[in-house]
């Protein structure tokens, strides 16, 4: 796979700080450039970059769906030119996603009395939909999401945005969801019974549902994937980040646990909405949406 482009892909790998459509966004543009630097590209460079974002970030759905556009593009035979209108497409979907979101829960928000609003961890998506209605909200609490503290980033950009932050442990605003509140959270996942996010989503939507809270989970439809055969991914459950993000130097008969994403079954629940950009979808329409996706026969290969 050509020098560059892999460096760019694993510097994206790298990153712990940043959302899934960010990080998604930022691949798209890597193998845009790489069309412009290199022509022509064999069939075997397109698999190679296909299956280098199959590992780039294997618990977010939208750079599974980003190497299987290429893959259905590589599958008819089409030109590097179509392949990368294709990688743009798919991009501005990206681009756009977030946006339409955020204006559907403004929407949303017109008829409440200024709530109150929790989130976790960071998602692009998330804040585009709260710094939309600033002016609807009445303030956020989001928490340090440890290990890698993307929860300040969250709680930086909504006070630059003239939000009002309640910031806390993460354990401190796990005992904190009260009835009335908004929960908004996003995923890097969506599957056709569960949702994959950062370890903790479990326990906040647990609390949320048992104190009679709405739960609303923003994320635009690069982020469905359907459960077939392999394409299932088993690695959403199971991803772990460094040990010493937790713990540098444990003592001896200490295993530090980093769990950095799990799975959580959403349920047919009136209180339970998902924010797309086709607009307040119930479990069963998400469902219908990712039965629909096509995928290539060639990300069966890739993924053993």
């Amino acid at each position: 796979m050509d020098r560059i482009l892999r460096r760019e892909l694993d510097a994206i790998a790298r990153n712990n700080h940043c959302g899934a459509a960010e990080l998604v966004e930022g691949a798209a543009n890597a193998i845009l450039q790489w069309t412009r630097r290199r022509s022509p590209i064999a069939e075997s460079d397109w698999l190679g970059a296909a299956k280098h974002l199959l590992r780039c970030k294997p618990s977010m759905a939208p750079f599974l769906r980003l190497s299987n556009e290429i893959l259905l593009a590589v599958d008819r035979h089409s030109s590097a030119v179509a392949v990368a209108e294709r990688v743009l497409a798919f991009k501005r979907k990206v681009i756009t996603g977030p946006k339409k979101i955020a204006l559907f829960f403004r929407r949303f928000l017109r008829g409440e009395k200024k709530p109150f609003i929790q989130t976790y961890s960071y998602s692009s998506t998330v804040l585009a939909c709260l710094v939309a209605s600033k002016d609807l909200v009445d303030r956020v609490w989001c928490s340090e999401s440890r290990p890698a503290y993307e929860g300040r980033e969250m709680a930086s950009k909504l006070a630059r945005a003239g939000i009002s932050v309640d910031f806390s442990t993460d354990a401190c605003m796990f005992g904190q969801i009260w009835r009335g509140h908004i929960i908004l959270l996003g995923a890097d996942a969506v599957l056709s019974g569960w949702i994959a996010g950062k370890a903790g989503i479990k326990t906040i939507m647990q609390c949320a549902i048992a104190n009679g809270c709405r739960v609303f989970l923003a994320a635009d439809s690069t982020k469905f994937w359907p459960e077939t055969s392999r394409s299932q991914y088993p690695q959403w459950d199971w991803t772990f980040g460094a040990d010493d993000e937790v713990w540098k130097k444990p003592p001896r008969n200490v295993d530090v646990y980093n769990l950095y994403f799990e799975l959580v079954q959403y349920r047919k629940d009136s209180r339970f909405r998902f924010l797309t950009e086709y607009g307040v979808m119930t479990s069963a329409q998400v469902r219908g949406e990712i039965a629909k996706i096509k995928l290539s026969p060639r990300l069966e290969e890739l993924l053993d």
